[in-house]
């Protein structure tokens, strides 16, 4: 078992604007598309790994290499030469370089409406491209489902619904940053079966925290309150003001941001601010015989205790 960080996230603004875009974080009223977007993608790549879709004739050769070159099981030699195929040509950029955020949604939903597969249901799949879907599906089921067996037709018809994940009382980190698509829509294969999906390691590396979903609590104090396995959520301190300045189109200097991670493991021997840990040391309560923690005193008030 993991040990657990406790956080405290302290972060507001003299600015309206600025503390609407931070609440909006918090309390469910932020658009959130980035797991659909996510699977959007996965969709496209699964159709092209299965022969679905395929690019045009006069594809740019370079653009097949590199695409070629992360993932040699969508090579083919068919060719598509309609607007799929085009959209196609331009998801195998994307592949390579593409990032998914809230400023690629509206991009995404163009590609994935010119690929068709929104209105291609699993019963108008030729049998043979449903047959090839089925026997790569295995290698992917986890990563793109979080179970090992299911049923890849109802992934397909349910995978690209327009859904707002937001929910208030949860915070997706993944939201502050920019993910690769290649990350997000890749699996590395270990004897046959997927070992951990690449977008949970870019995730937790980036993000310094185990896959980006945090369950949060308003405290009475107005910080925010959350556990994340191993790690404290320092990144938070700046990826918040810089998706603030994104959403304004502002320069981060400009902000009027502050945003300040308070984090401490329980019985285990560290607290720290931001960027900076220190030792937490452990006093016997005379009376009690009890072996209590010794916070720093702003350390303690940012948690409200």
């Amino acid at each position: 078992m993991p040990n657990w960080c406790a956080n405290a996230l302290e972060a507001s603004s003299n600015n309206t604007q600025e503390q609407a875009i931070i609440d909006s974080l918090f309390n469910g009223t932020v658009v959130n598309r980035t797991e659909e977007m996510i699977t959007k993608l996965r969709k496209i790549y699964i159709a092209g790994i299965a022969g679905i879709l395929s690019p045009i004739s006069d594809a740019p050769e370079h653009v097949l290499d590199s695409a070629f070159s992360l993932s040699p099981n969508i090579a083919t030699k068919a060719r598509m030469n309609n607007d799929a195929g085009d959209a196609y040509c331009d998801f195998l950029r994307f592949m390579v370089d593409g990032v998914i955020s809230p400023s690629t949604y509206a991009d995404i939903d163009t590609l994935y409406a010119r690929t068709g597969l929104a209105s291609l249901w699993w019963g108008d799949i030729p049998a043979a491209k449903r047959k090839a879907i089925k026997a790569i599906w295995p290698y992917y089921a986890y990563d793109y489902t979080g179970r090992y067996y299911s049923d890849v037709s109802a992934w397909w018809m349910t995978a690209s619904v327009e859904r707002n994940q937001s929910e208030e009382g949860e915070l997706d980190m993944r939201l502050l940053t920019e993910i690769p698509v290649k990350s997000a829509i890749l699996v590395d294969l270990v004897n046959g079966r997927s070992s951990r999906h690449d977008l949970y390691q870019w995730v937790s590396t980036a993000l310094s925290v185990s896959g980006g979903l945090v369950k949060t609590r308003l405290q009475d104090n107005g910080n925010y309150t959350f556990d994340t396995p191993n790690r404290p959520a320092r990144s938070l301190s700046h990826l918040i003001p810089t998706y603030i300045a994104n959403a304004l189109n502002a320069d981060e200097c400009d902000l009027d941001v502050g945003c300040t991670v308070f984090f401490y493991e329980p019985g285990n021997a560290f607290q720290g601010i931001d960027d900076t840990t220190m030792d937490l040391t452990f006093t016997e309560n005379e009376e009690s015989g009890e072996i209590e923690e010794d916070l720093l005193p702003e350390i303690a008030e940012a948690f409200g205790y």
